[in-house]
């Protein structure tokens, strides 16, 4: 969908040589980070390239919940675990590469595992790493993520702004303008409740709704991913919606049909 790409700006009253100094060393920092990751940022940008011609590299099926496919793959296991920030729920030998399996659990006093969420990553074997090669929803999020809302023109668009991203060091933000056919899909508070449960928690007396995820492993301390949503004045449907996980953020503003997503790296 049409977008624009907007770069967040560094401010100093120190001048242009402080100036310098920071960027340099935010750089070379950045740079020190991405190597340990082994050349995480040539990767992701040959990806990146990729969406150019999404076609001959991508595929997205619906079949048995929403499912995105790597034609080429490019991404390693080791980035993958570098850009979760966390260790997967199950991880196994298949009998052509690897599958790591990822359990989001709602947090609240008595946890439901009806209302866990997994995803499935499948890793191709090839000159000797394990390259991402598939990613497989949790059926249950097709009611948001099906086909009526992921139509061809939306992956288009997605995919062209993607292609045009100009990447570099720091935050990053993309803008997306919401489409009207999208807005026509917007799950009511009923339909939020019927998918997630009730909330971790309520903000503004019930006028938004708090929910809490971490991931099933076993990490000492799971890293947790919140997502916030406002509804309007009826408290049918929602005009607002926030989420965060490590360094990856999206907002939603329903009224001006703007969605907007960063991450910092």
């Amino acid at each position: 969908m049409p977008g624009k790409y907007t770069s967040k700006k560094f401010a100093t009253q120190n001048g242009p040589k402080r100036i310098l100094r920071t960027v340099r060393t935010a750089a070379i920092a950045a740079l020190l980070v991405l190597g340990l990751s082994g050349c995480l940022l040539n990767r992701v940008v040959t990806m990146k390239e990729q969406f150019c011609d999404f076609e001959s590299n991508f595929a997205v099926n619906f079949d048995a919940g929403p499912e995105f496919l790597i034609h080429h793959p490019v991404l390693l296991d080791s980035d993958i675990l570098w850009l979760s920030d966390a260790s997967p729920t199950i991880i196994s030998k298949t009998d052509d590469g690897l599958l790591m399996t990822f359990v989001a659990e709602k947090m609240t006093e008595a946890p439901d595992p009806d209302k866990d969420f997994a995803f499935n990553l499948h890793f191709v074997q090839s000159k000797g790493h394990y390259k991402l090669s598939r990613i497989q929803m949790d059926p249950k999020l097709s009611a948001i993520m099906g086909p009526e809302i992921i139509n061809q023109a939306y992956i288009d668009r997605a995919a062209q702004d993607f292609c045009d991203v100009s990447w570099g060091f720091g935050g990053r933000e993309l803008e997306y303008e919401i489409t009207d056919q999208a807005m026509a899909m917007l799950p009511s508070r009923t339909e939020i409740l019927d998918l997630l449960g009730e909330p971790s928690e309520y903000l503004d007396p019930e006028s938004a709704f708090i929910y809490h995820f971490r991931l099933k492993n076993s990490d000492p301390k799971p890293l947790v991913a919140r997502m916030t949503v406002w509804f309007d004045e009826r408290g049918e449907l929602p005009v607002k919606m926030e989420s965060s996980y490590s360094r990856f953020a999206t907002k939603a503003d329903f009224t001006d049909q703007k969605m907007y997503f960063s991450v910092s790296l």
